[in-house]
This record gives C-alpha cells, sequence and structure tokens, in this order.
C-alpha cells in the first residue's frame, strides 16, 4: 500500500496494516509533505519573511509553529540555527515522552497538541464556544493554558514548585531550577492529558444530548470542570508511581522535592495537592 500513495520508510520493509498506527501513518504522510515541499533552512526562512507561505505545510513548520505558540514569540523563525534548535527540541521532549513507561492513552494528547490534531472548536472552524468559560472558537493556546480550569492547575502546580511557570515549562517540558527533568516530563504528560479531559468535559456541556440533565451555569460549569481538572491530575500521578514505583531515576530525587517525591530515594511518592 505504500508504493501507490508514494509513502516511504527510512527503514524500508513492508508493513502490516494490523500494526499501522495513526502515529505512524502521520509520521509517513508528513515525510511524504517535506519530500515534496522541501527548501534548505535558510531559504525557508527567507520564504516566511518575504510572505512565500507554502501551501502545504510539512513536519518542521507544524513543529515550528507549536514553538512559537508555547514561547510566545517567533525567535525561532529568525534564524536558520533557531529554526533547527526549536525543532530538535520539540523532536527530543518527543521522545523523552516515549519512553516514559506508562499507557500510551496518557502520552497521547502531547503527541496530538504538538501537531494541532485535537478537535478544538478554532481548528474544526466552528463557532462553538469554551464549555468551561464561554471564550468563542477555543483553540489549544486557550484549552491547554488561557482556561480558568487550565489557569487554576497551574496555579496548584506554582504553589507546590514555589515558580512561575510559563506555557513553554508545559508544552515543551522545561523543568525550572530545582525540578528534576525526569518528574517533570511526567508531569508535563500529566497535565496535557488532565486539560484534554477538561477539553471533553466541556464540549459535553456545549453539546448536551436530548435525555441529558440541563447544562448547569459558566461560573457552576467552572468549578466542576475545575475540580475535575486538579483531582485526575493527582490521580494521574498516582497511578504512575503505583505502576513504576521504583524508576532508575528515583535515586536522584530528594524526599523534599515538589509533586513527586521519594522515601529514602528508593520509592516513588506523590506530593498530595495544596489545600
Amino acid at each position: 500500500m505504500l508504493a501507490p500513495v508514494g509513502w516511504t520508510r527510512p527503514t524500508g520493509g513492508p508493513i502490516r496494516l494490523t500494526k499501522l498506527s495513526v502515529k505512524s501513518a502521520t509520521d509517513l504522510l508528513l515525510s511524504l509533505q517535506e519530500q515534496t515541499e522541501w527548501r534548505g533552512s535558510e531559504e525557508r526562512r527567507q520564504m516566511r519573511l518575504n510572505g512565500n507561505v507554502q501551501p502545504v505545510k510539512g513536519r518542521r513548520d507544524r513543529l515550528l509553529q507549536y514553538v512559537a505558540l508555547a514561547e510566545g514569540t517567533e525567535n525561532c523563525y529568525q534564524s536558520a540555527e533557531n529554526a533547527d534548535a526549536a525543532t530538535k527540541a520539540v523532536c527530543s521532549m518527543l521522545r523523552r515522552a516515549h519512553r516514559i513507561r506508562w499507557n500510551n492513552k496518557y502520552k497521547e494528547p502531547l503527541w496530538r497538541l504538538v501537531y494541532n490534531g485535537l478537535p478544538t472548536a478554532a481548528r474544526l472552524h466552528k463557532d462553538d464556544p469554551c464549555g468551561c468559560c464561554g471564550t468563542d472558537r477555543p483553540d489549544i493556546k486557550h484549552h491547554f493554558w488561557d482556561c480558568p480550569a487550565a489557569q487554576n492547575l497551574v496555579a496548584r502546580i506554582n504553589t507546590l514548585t514555589n515558580t512561575q511557570i510559563t506555557r513553554d515549562n508545559i508544552w515543551l517540558a522545561r523543568p525550572m531550577a530545582g525540578i528534576s527533568s525526569s518528574v517533570w516530563s511526567v508531569v508535563c504528560v500529566a497535565v496535557v492529558a488532565a486539560l484534554d479531559s477538561a477539553r471533553k468535559l466541556a464540549y459535553v456541556y456545549t453539546h448536551p444530548k436530548k435525555s441529558s440533565t440541563p447544562i448547569p451555569p459558566f461560573a457552576e460549569r467552572q468549578q466542576l470542570i475545575t475540580r475535575h481538572v486538579i483531582t485526575y491530575f493527582w490521580e494521574l500521578l498516582a497511578d504512575y508511581v503505583t505502576v513504576h514505583p521504583s524508576p532508575p531515576w528515583v535515586k536522584d530525587i530528594p524526599p523534599t522535592h515538589p509533586l513527586i517525591s521519594s522515601l529514602d530515594y528508593s520509592t516513588l511518592r506523590v506530593v498530595p495537592p495544596p489545600t
């Protein structure tokens, strides 16, 4: 099936339909787009500066868009070196997340967030408001950062870490000073998974079934969704330390570490949420 659609595998060999995942199919498709639309790093930068937008976006373009949105600047477009560093950083972050020994369903929302593969109202060109706060046509930035439910979870994490995290700390899994990168990778996967769960719950409020109970007002919805996000986030952390109580890096986690600490550097434990 690869030859008729122009797909190629870097490692060669056949691919069975029973083992074709969404991720591998997307990688094959983006690889084809990169082959047909490829430009050198410097030429791509000049095309953007000149306003020549390519009709088909390859994987590199998608990753740069994600980094620019995560950082809130367009520094990654300023030079070919910046673009190369940005794309490598995202790929490295995804590899670290993939290596986490955890159920893939918790890691999938982060991968979909990077490639803007989540069904938000903005992506689907719909006028649906956010079911949590009423914002018109919410996009990934809203659901995974701006929404009051997301900001409430960020505030809880700020309290435990005694820091002021920014969007790129979560979206690009950049740990703050004094935070273990291994712990932070798990935390970021859990944050994105919890916020994606909130997005789905907010969708239910804007698209109720005929037999469902009356929809609560926005103020009550925010409380319900916020409570759900915080509860689910800590449930995810608890699930991870239950499944993998003693990963190889536990010896580097002190008993006073925020969010996930250790018992005598031998077993992980979850730090309870602030009251």
